[in-house]
């Protein structure tokens, strides 16, 4: 994490005390992703996907129709909540699919909490999604952009890689949730190959 982002941290107990954050606040302690020995290649392309569809969900939800200068718009505390625990949400229950979290679902899935969402203190709420029934009606639930069910069914395409039949299962039942068509379930899981394609050691 930058000095810049722990000094941010630091300056505010919790983002939940503040009544209002500005944007341009909230991406100074949400830690951007960089790259860590801890990740691998493929965790650091979801760690960097995350990060951005996190980024987009908050100016979306601050209100944000046509780009502006970020000091110009405000991210209210439970739009920063809500978007966190949705990203959450649906990685967890994508990366249980097959109803076994691999090594490498574990480390993404830290690497997404702890830079992107910690500072909301939600550890309490991800011990409940891990053991909550993975509900793809209740990700969809919380839906409030067709832009979100986009992102969320991309996600939970690089997250699982489709690699079982448990987890095929699974992102088709996700897309009928989403109301997402057929052509757009084949381009966003052509869309998660390439991107997997070009995070693959060479």
């Amino acid at each position: 994490m930058t000095a810049a982002a722990d000094d941010s941290e630091n300056s505010i107990s919790s983002p939940l005390t503040a009544a209002r954050l500005r944007l341009s606040k909230v991406a100074q302690f949400i830690s951007a992703p960089e790259d860590s020995a801890q990740v691998s290649a493929r965790g650091q392309l979801l760690l960097r996907q995350a990060h951005r569809i996190l980024m987009q969900w908050l100016e979306r939800r601050s209100g944000m129709i046509s780009p502006k200068p970020a000091h110009e718009f405000t991210v209210s505390e439970q739009d920063y909540l809500t978007a966190c625990l949705l990203l959450l949400k649906t990685l967890i229950f994508a990366a249980r699919a097959d109803g076994r979290i691999d090594e490498f679902e574990h480390s993404s899935l830290y690497a997404v909490y702890r830079r992107l969402c910690a500072q909301m203190d939600a550890a309490g709420l991800v011990d409940e999604l891990l053991t909550a029934d993975p509900e793809v009606q209740s990700i969809a639930d919380d839906v409030r952009y067709p832009e979100e069910a986009l992102d969320i069914y991309l996600l939970s395409s690089l997250i699982t890689a489709g690699d079982h039949f448990l987890e095929q299962n699974y992102l088709e039942g996700l897309a009928a949730a989403l109301r997402i068509a057929p052509s757009q379930r084949r381009d966003l899981d052509a869309g998660a190959a390439r991107l997997l394609e070009q995070s693959a050691p060479a």
